[in-house]
């Protein structure tokens, strides 16, 4: 599952890209958001984010940042105005055995 931040004037909402594509027009169209932050790792074996929430955002002229591609993403409010940041490059976790070696 992936998040995506989706910044209005000075409130975040959080809506999950699971959800089905009429739906997530639906709210997409409801909440009118500037800019969708994914917080997704690099090279995820999901295909995250999905093309259709992508297209759907693209079909709406709303911009989407990604932290697979753009690194960490810092999001500030004096209250008035947003700012947003990128920081560095995506990040990849080394991999995990998820199978342990026996006890002895």
């Amino acid at each position: 599952m992936i998040w995506f931040f989706v910044v209005l004037a000075a409130v975040v909402v959080f809506l999950i890209a699971a959800l089905t594509v009429g739906r997530e027009a639906r709210r997409l169209d409801a909440v009118a958001p500037r800019l969708a932050i994914a917080s997704v790792g690099a090279g995820n074996r999901y295909g995250h984010p999905a093309p259709e929430t992508l297209g759907a955002l693209l079909a709406r002229g709303i911009p989407a940042l990604r932290t697979d591609l753009e690194g960490t993403v810092v999001v500030r409010s004096n209250g008035e105005q947003l700012t947003v940041e990128t920081h560095g490059d995506h990040w990849i976790l080394p991999p995990v055995s998820r199978v342990r070696p026996p006890v002895e």
